[in-house]
């Protein structure tokens, strides 16, 4: 991609030369000038088309993420009832030991299985978080990039 400070430094060579030289010379070089922004005009509306694509993703990415945590906020939330449940089975079997045991080691099992699985769902759901959080950085670096590119034209 050809420089803009390139450009200003042809144009002040070209400024130096000879008249008779001059005129035809700069009249090339003011077509090869439009030609250079407008393809670097051409490319940043690229990146710019880019960068909203990667914003769209990470947009629908966290609509997922919401997804997620809403999952796990309800299992959570079953979780605790369970546990209510859990404590009333404990306290009948202070009253019937033998009866209630075997039903308690049941469920008991069931918990620390869904306890385990709402701990994995987690560790994925905050590793994705932290995935969207390095795509936004680097999209903002973009942004500011493609800004400080259109601001310079």
């Amino acid at each position: 991609m050809f420089k803009l400070k390139h450009i200003r430094k042809l144009e002040e060579i070209i400024r130096e030369l000879p008249e008779n030289i001059r005129g035809p010379i700069y009249e090339a070089f003011i077509s090869f000038k439009e030609d250079v922004l407008i393809k670097e005009t051409r490319e940043i509306k690229d990146q710019i088309s880019r960068v909203w694509e990667v914003l769209k993703e990470l947009t629908e990415a966290q609509r997922r993420t919401a997804q997620e945590i809403e999952k796990i906020w309800n299992a959570l939330k079953e979780l605790t009832e369970a546990q209510k449940r859990t404590e009333e089975v404990q306290r009948r079997i202070k009253e019937e030991p033998a009866l209630f045991r075997k039903t308690t080691e049941e469920k008991f099992n069931k918990v620390w299985t869904a306890i385990r699985e709402l701990a994995e769902a987690q560790k994925r759901t905050e590793q994705r978080v932290e995935e969207l959080a390095q795509d936004q950085k680097e999209t903002e670096r973009n942004l500011d990039t493609n800004k400080h590119m259109v601001q310079h034209l």
